[in-house]
């Protein structure tokens, strides 16, 4: 009867983690087949600054004794979302598009992401309009201007990446003649 006798040293297992902030990209949703059940789940920050700014020009005019008098003015809305500021999807609105909100209290304040095509596939800020200073977003039921540098703010994610070797080691104990 042929006998071999196989003996187990051992099974290693090396575990090792990090976590690192990443930019979301479309890779990454694709890679790792993210459903949009799944990217509900998923602590976002901004990556940037991003300044919401409303501006309201007016004009005022007063008629006394004959003199008219004209008052012009600003009112200047701001919202500001600092980087690293947590969020959270609530919906997409098409495919490959997210909408974060970063306000605790309302869920009609958020704003749109999605791959951009020229970054590498990050998704970043999308506006309804831009030109080559600003563009236009839509936060609330109110029409805000962000600087075109803030276009590039984007999203990022928590990424504990785990490295997992399993290592297995046999020995032989060998075979004599005749067995």
């Amino acid at each position: 009867m042929q006998r071999l006798t196989i003996l187990l040293i051992g099974l290693v297992f090396t575990l090792t983690s990090c976590h690192s902030y990443q930019m979301l990209t479309q890779d990454m949703v694709e890679q790792y087949n993210w459903s949009e059940n799944e990217l509900k789940q998923i602590q976002f920050y901004s990556s940037e600054d991003i300044v919401l700014r409303q501006v309201q020009r007016g004009k005022r005019t007063t008629i006394e004794d004959g003199e008219v008098s004209v008052q012009t003015g600003k009112d200047i809305r701001e919202i500001v979302i600092k980087k690293g500021t947590q969020g959270v999807m609530l919906f997409q609105p098409s495919k490959n598009q997210i909408a974060v909100s970063f306000d605790a209290e309302d869920d009609s304040k958020f704003l749109i992401f999605g791959p951009n095509p020229k970054a590498d596939g990050r998704y970043l800020l999308l506006a309804s309009e831009w030109d080559k200073r600003k563009g236009k977003v839509t936060y609330g039921s109110t029409k805000y201007y962000v600087n075109a540098n803030r276009l590039l703010s984007g999203l990022m994610v928590d990424i504990k990446r785990k490295d997992i070797t399993k290592f297995n080691s046999k020995q032989a104990k060998g075979r004599k003649v005749g067995q």
